[in-house]
């Protein structure tokens, strides 16, 4: 067997992809967006899979394994949206909805299903030609028109999942105080990394097909690399922070609502006086300083607008224009501080595991983000300098 260099990248990036599919399956319950992602992974799997086995002398083995998903945009494109919608809290897609979003990948693999079963032969023929002519190929218009239609798809369902993203990020500052905005910020990380997958083919094609600068199969080499990247990039997150890719929010519903990007847009209607608002101001604290509110790592704004009879959108309003901050920031704040007095506590002999759930937070890779934002840096430093200082 003969594997190249890029075979061996594609195989890796697959062994890499279909471990993160067991193991987000394993960890994931079934409706939950886990599953969702576990789809994507699966989807790039097999178009690694696929590139590893044309790079190598595999393919003769299982030569109708290849070409299922000569449109792999028309499914990336719906499967990262439904995962987008149901980590911003979004309701579950039902069949109907599926078929309808699928149906022109469904309908494009109809249209190829002739050519997939061709005798195993005659299709290792036709890889083997498509291997040994890698030079300049101008395609017909009509194939032009079908991939640019195809772009156009992918690019519709990457800027809706972009929006619903900023969205819920912004309202995750406000309403939560866990780490929704962070988890929020990897699925915007990833969303960018395929959006820059989607942009390199364009410009690869662009190149090739108007100014003849690289061969037509060039393209899907350095696409597959970068998919390769993006596998392996996802499998580095995963590692350091599994509940970044698993968790929806805790409050979806909150979440799912569209957000006004206006502060006065969405507080126009809801006007207070300065006193009523140092009023409310003042009780928010006493329910942090006195009650220890913070303490509870599923606080968020519904919590707090029960717990001191007051309406939600009013503490909003509060905490965003009297007390010049989100909830977000204000309920992690309180939790810094009271992790920092743990610290430099000498009775105590807490590890940062057990501080950072005893200051309210969900895990330790939350509460150093949080901290490392509120002072600066690490809580392990910060437990070095007073001890040094001691």
């Amino acid at each position: 067997m003969s594997l190249s260099f890029l075979g061996f990248i594609y195989f890796m990036a697959f062994t890499q992809a279909a471990m993160m599919v067991t193991i987000v399956i394993k960890n994931s319950e079934p409706k939950q967006p886990g599953r969702l992602l576990a789809l994507l992974l699966s989807v790039m799997a097999y178009k690694l899979l696929e590139g590893g086995l044309i790079n190598s002398d595999l393919y003769q083995y299982v030569p109708h394994l290849l070409d299922w998903m000569a449109g792999v945009a028309l499914l990336i494109g719906p499967i990262f949206y439904a995962y987008v919608l149901r980590m911003a809290g979004y309701s579950a897609w039902s069949r109907r909805v599926w078929l309808f979003n699928l149906s022109p990948f469904l309908l494009l693999l109809l249209f190829q299903l002739p050519g997939l079963w061709i005798p195993a032969a005659q299709k290792i023929a036709q890889i083997e030609f498509y291997k040994s002519h890698p030079g300049y190929s101008q395609l017909p218009w009509f194939f032009i028109l079908l991939l640019v239609v195809i772009k156009i798809h992918l690019a519709n369902y990457l800027w809706q999942s972009w929006q619903v993203l900023s969205n819920a990020e912004v309202a995750a500052e406000q309403q939560t105080a866990d780490d929704a905005s962070w988890c929020l910020s990897w699925q915007k990380k990833l969303c960018l990394m395929l959006i820059a997958l989607e942009v390199l083919w364009v410009v690869l094609f662009i190149g090739q097909q108007f100014l003849g600068l690289s061969a037509l199969n060039a393209i899907g080499e350095y696409w597959l690399l970068l998919m390769a990247a993006v596998v392996l990039m996802m499998g580095y997150w995963g590692l350091q922070k599994p509940q970044l890719i698993l968790e929806a929010h805790s409050e979806p519903n909150d979440l799912a609502q569209p957000y006004q990007t206006s502060q006065s847009e969405k507080y126009q209607n809801s006007l207070i006086d300065d006193s009523t608002a140092e009023m409310i101001a003042r009780e928010i604290n006493q329910a942090m300083k006195q009650d220890e509110l913070y303490l509870e790592s599923t606080l968020n704004l519904s919590m707090l607008s029960k717990h001191l009879g007051i309406r939600r959108h009013l503490i909003s309003q509060v905490i965003t224009q009297t007390l010049n901050t989100t909830f977000f920031k204000l309920i992690n704040a309180y939790r810094v501080a009271h992790a920092k007095s743990l610290i430099a506590d000498d009775r105590s002999e807490f590890t940062l595991e057990r501080i950072a759930v005893e200051s309210g937070f969900n895990n330790r890779v939350t509460f150093n983000k949080a901290f490392k934002e509120a002072e600066g840096h690490s809580p392990s430093i910060y437990r070095k300098t007073l001890k040094l200082a001691s």
